[in-house]
């Protein structure tokens, strides 16, 4: 019995760290998708000049990946705000409320073209 006890605390807390970094990880995806869909658009678009659809890329792209993660920055400012122990709790906030304030505007936007 006793090595059962053992087992189950180490299998505890390997649940629990696993959850913590499942938790970090989503915490941080929709501020990395609009950063990366803001340096590939900026890479895309390099040398693009005048009023073309190619030198607008670095402004859409990045509006419309933090449209598509909305909701889920919305989710992670909940979880963060929610969740005493994350590391950089301030930053994870931060990061997720800029987020969820870029996608505002799109999601606004697509749900009145939809209505």
């Amino acid at each position: 019995m006793g090595d059962d006890s053992k087992t189950s605390g180490a299998g505890r807390a390997r649940r629990r760290m696993t959850a913590a970094t499942l938790r970090n990880v989503l915490i941080a995806v929709p501020p990395v998708a609009v950063l990366v869909s803001w340096i590939a658009a900026s890479i895309h678009s390099h040398g693009a000049t005048g009023d073309t659809d190619l030198a607008w890329e670095p402004i859409v792209w990045p509006l419309m990946s933090a449209l598509w993660t909305f909701p889920f920055a919305v989710g992670t400012v909940v979880l963060a705000v929610l969740l005493r122990r994350v590391p950089a709790r301030p930053q994870a906030i931060v990061a997720s409320s800029v987020v969820a304030a870029l996608g505002v505007l799109p999601f606004v936007g697509a749900v009145s073209v939809v209505l």
